[in-house]
């Protein structure tokens, strides 16, 4: 059986050779569009993305939000011919790197047999699913904005870092957040204003900013076991 600490590693050295490897995308100035390309795997180098499903009525939902190193359309990469309808948006200062699908595959062939690193970023994704699902069932709007707030620090981190951030860049309005925490954006509002009181959290031109982690953490019921490290 796979020792966690492999399994981190290889995922680690797989998302710096894709680094290495990609072409860098444009800036994003401000909030753009992000065009799904099916013959390259579309990896995070700088800021954040969001996945995003669109209703008929208008309404929207944000499915997942990704950061530095994550890759934007791994289950498409893993599923090949697999058509995606939902509408994927950079925020500002996102940077995003294509790498060619024949690439991937040769940097995959060097990783030794059965330490595959994209199996862990597949185990990371499907962790932090179950956990959105949990907090759209079950968490009180604090409780889901603190875990939120908390899954955010620590997947913002530098690799090999061991500070524990306690603040970063989340280019995020009061609108977008609500389509992440499924609230309404006056329920967004007061509940940030909650956890500011509290002074534990707040965000202040753009910037997420966490006056005591622990606390917070505790608010929220976090465990930050289900995000496999990368």
């Amino acid at each position: 059986m796979l020792q966690p600490s492999t399994h981190q590693s290889e995922a680690r050295r797989l998302t710096d050779v894709l680094r290495a490897a990609s072409e860098h995308g444009e800036t994003f100035q401000d909030r753009g569009t992000v065009e799904e390309r099916a013959d390259t795997l579309q990896l995070v180098l700088e800021g954040g993305v969001l996945r995003q499903r669109f209703f008929a009525d208008g309404r929207r939902h944000t499915i997942a939000i990704y950061y530095r190193d994550d890759v934007i359309n791994l289950m498409g990469f893993v599923e090949r011919g697999r058509k995606n309808t939902d509408y994927l948006m950079a925020l500002k200062g996102a940077v995003i790197g294509y790498v060619p699908n024949a690439t991937v595959a040769e940097i995959r062939a060097m990783a030794p047999s059965g330490f595959d690193g994209v199996s862990v970023l597949i185990y990371r994704e499907l962790g932090m699913a179950q956990e959105r699902t949990v907090s759209l069932a079950q968490r009180t709007a604090v409780e889901r904005m603190a875990h939120f707030f908390c899954e955010t620090l620590v997947r913002c981190s530098r690799p090999g870092s061991n500070d524990r951030l306690s603040r970063c860049t989340l280019h995020l309005s009061q609108e977008l957040l609500a389509t992440i925490l499924g609230l309404s954006s006056v329920h967004v509002n007061r509940t940030l204003q909650h956890l500011r009181r509290l002074k534990l959290a707040d965000i202040v031109h753009n910037q997420l900013i966490v006056d005591d982690f622990d606390r917070l953490a505790e608010v929220a019921e976090f465990d930050p076991a289900y995000l496999a490290r990368i």
